[in-house]
């Protein structure tokens, strides 16, 4: 997903849905979202990945000129589950 925050108003989201992804089985199974991001600028607001709607990892403000590998473990509430990114501009 690449979003451009430059030329955005103020409180523009960005939203990335997976498919309903589903295990297995369900006792304490592992997962992990392995993604890189890239957040230069005054303006650039907060990431943010949620699993279920449980939030999981979030950045906000400049991280700088370049992309950082990011890698988040989870454990899944139920066997079927979602993984989102948010994006919004400040």
């Amino acid at each position: 997903m690449y979003t451009e925050a430059s030329f955005r108003f103020r409180g523009n989201i960005a939203l990335l849905l997976s498919p309903v992804l589903h295990t297995k089985s369900y006792s304490g199974v592992r997962g992990c979202v392995q993604f890189w991001f890239h957040m230069k600028g005054a303006h650039m607001g907060g990431l943010r990945v949620t699993v279920d709607g449980k939030r999981v990892w979030q950045r906000f403000g400049n991280q700088g000129s370049k992309w950082i590998p990011a890698a988040v473990p989870f454990i899944p509430a139920n066997r079927f589950f979602q993984v989102r990114f948010f994006k919004r501009v400040v």
